[in-house]
């Protein structure tokens, strides 16, 4: 294939890793969640999708591009007969229908930001609608990193060494052999690039699936916000972007598969609360098995999605339908049984490999390996000081933790269980067997997030509810407010610090290079020294005992100063200022070794600094 045409494969093979298979899937089951919910599952079952596309080609020896462009073809067919009715409407239809639902979701928000009844309402909405702008603008951000980071290819050691490496396996239509438990669903993705391609030369659209990641995190609990009008979601949002940002920044863009673990880890549990909204049985139905696919995915992105295959029952049952009225009771075994077959299939077969080619010694588990590498990390202490040196790599968002904790009873049960479950047990487990990077923290940190988010806005609404501050006076609150920021503004501006800066300001009046010059002989020669000028020294800082004025315009009052002063400087302005009989004897001077220049500075005005040799 022409080298011509790499772009135009490239694009379909970013279309097949994360639109098209998806997108077919959600068409044909009929699938009515929000747009956002639309697009986040198009990509997961599209990734999930085209991994398990790669393993049968290459399993049935035609993982070829003219396979792929075949499949490409039917795939776009089959696209066309699913939504041509849509296709055959005019845009501006579809175009006004979008809008309307984009406006009313706006006027609903607005609505409960309305729709407070006393002081406490009032505040929590103010921070609602600051936490949702803070949040849009944080998806604005993650769709500038994922833009800014296109065109970049595999720069770090993993994903050279090992992720990409196994892709190019992939697309040579060969298994990879060693790569422990390692699990394949990006690297197969990334091969379709090379494989639609014809070439592994170009590495820009493999690297490209895993740049929307970070605004897919964001996105899902800002959408959740939209959906039930609580603050609590956007301070997720706010809250997830700062522990991606700190821990997994570069993880979302540089290869790693971190980012998609993270997804699909944060995906399973957003999934879990649309679930718990979800008032029509067969919806709620269908979002259950759509999360028992999310949840079986999750180990195939990374070893860590096992702790979400395995919990996910757990959570579905305790935090959901053990209370809930829409399906009935008779119905939860059936469910938690299908549940569990679809996550099984999805997520054990390629462990069940793995184990056999332990067996057979073809391969080796990781695990030890990296025990020993998170011990050597930390220089071999005990495992409780390693325990506490890894926690507290945290940094300031430990702070979470207790904020989580203190809002537990006021959480709902499927909250509850995360915390108990995942929460608080992941990071001591991740702290003995992998914290040598907190990368291997990307399962937790959007849920760590979520929860916290949630947390937040249970304590602050309690907070405001132990006192009705509505019936405060008004001149109360305002000698609170004018006492407040007093006191911000001594503790922010204490004496010596304006004093400090208005020296540092004053010291660059007139001309800052002259000024630095003059307080530079000064520091050398003591502040006993005299300088002649009319240069405006006694505006600056310092130069109060230092500066003789004189304004060179009378050479008889010139002279005078000279003999009835010690004078040890003259800072002389240009020549065409001073009065001629004065630059005489000045040139005089010079011209006899009685004066001599130290420097001349031409900015603002010219002026010369002469020596008086004694």
């Amino acid at each position: 294939m022409s080298e011509s045409y790499f772009v135009i494969f490239g694009v379909v093979s970013v279309l097949q890793a994360l639109v098209l298979p998806g997108t077919i899937i959600l068409k044909k089951i009929k699938f009515s969640g929000s747009g956002f919910q639309k697009l986040v599952y198009a990509a997961a079952l599209s990734l999930v999708t085209s991994y398990f596309l790669v393993v049968i080609l290459v399993f049935l020896n035609i993982y070829k591009q003219g396979v792929l462009i075949f499949i490409f073809l039917l795939e776009i067919l089959f696209l066309y007969r699913l939504f041509k009715a849509e296709l055959n409407q005019p845009i501006y239809i579809i175009l006004s229908e979008r809008w309307k639902k984009f406006t009313e979701t706006l006027q609903s928000l607005s609505r409960s930001w309305l729709s407070f009844t006393n002081f406490s309402g009032f505040v929590g909405a103010v921070l609602s609608l600051g936490a949702f702008i803070l949040s849009a603008s944080l998806l604005w951000w993650s769709i500038k990193s994922a833009l800014h980071y296109s065109g970049t290819i595999f720069d770090v050691w993993d994903a050279v060494v090992s992720w990409n490496r196994w892709a190019l396996y992939w697309a040579n239509g060969e298994f990879p052999l060693n790569t422990r438990n390692y699990p394949q669903l990006i690297p197969a993705n990334y091969s379709l690039s090379y494989v639609f391609m014809g070439s592994t030369e170009i590495q820009f659209f493999a690297k490209f699936i895993i740049l929307p990641m970070a605004f897919f995190i964001l996105g899902m609990p800002f959408d959740l916000g939209l959906q039930t009008k609580e603050k609590g979601f956007f301070f997720s949002t706010i809250i997830t972007y700062l522990l991606l940002k700190k821990f997994l920044i570069l993880e979302l863009t540089n290869g790693y598969v971190d980012g998609t673990m993270a997804f699909f880890a944060l995906l399973t549990v957003y999934t879990l609360i649309k679930i718990s909204f979800e008032t029509n049985e067969q919806k709620k139905k269908q979002l259950i098995w759509l999360g028992a696919i999310f949840a079986g995915s999750a180990p195939i992105a990374k070893q860590a999605g096992a702790y979400i295959f395995l919990f996910y029952l757990l959570w579905l049952y305790f935090g959901i339908l053990k209370k809930d009225t829409v399906i009935s009771t008779l119905e939860h075994k059936k469910l938690l049984f299908q549940s569990l077959t679809i996550s099984a299939i999805l997520a054990l077969p390629w462990y069940i490999i793995k184990q056999v080619v332990f067996w057979l010694g073809d391969d080796r588990s990781e695990i030890s390996t990296l025990v020993e590498v998170s011990s050597n990390v930390h220089y071999n202490v005990s495992l409780q000081e390693q325990i506490i040196q890894a926690i507290s790599s945290f940094e300031i968002y430990l702070i979470l933790f207790p904020v989580i904790l203190l809002a537990f009873f006021l959480l709902k049960p499927l909250y509850r269980w995360l915390v108990v479950t995942l929460i608080l047990p992941y990071p001591l487990l991740w702290a003995i067997i992998a914290s040598y990077d907190t990368r291997n923290l990307s399962v937790f940190f959007p849920i760590f997030g979520l929860v916290a988010g949630i947390a937040f806005e249970k304590l602050l609404d309690w907070g405001l509810s132990l006192w009705d501050f509505g019936k405060l006076k008004l001149w109360f609150v305002t000698l609170i407010i004018v006492i407040a920021l007093a006191a911000g503004l001594v503790a922010k501006f204490p004496n010596e610090v304006l004093s400090d800066k208005q020296f540092a300001l004053q010291t660059e009046l007139f001309s800052a290079k002259k000024n630095a010059m003059l307080y530079d002989l000064v520091e050398r020669e003591g502040s006993d020294i005299t300088i002649m000028t009319n240069y405006p020294m006694r505006f600056l800082p310092g130069f109060g005992d230092v500066e003789l004025y004189d304004n060179y315009k009378n050479y008889a009052v010139f002279m005078g100063k000279l003999e009835a002063n010690k004078v040890d400087y003259l800072f002389v302005p240009e020549y065409v200022f001073v009065e001629p009989q004065i630059v005489e004897f000045i040139d005089q001077q010079i011209a006899a070794g009685n004066y001599e220049l130290v420097f001349e500075d031409k900015s603002w005005k010219y002026y010369k600094l002469l020596k008086v040799i004694r």
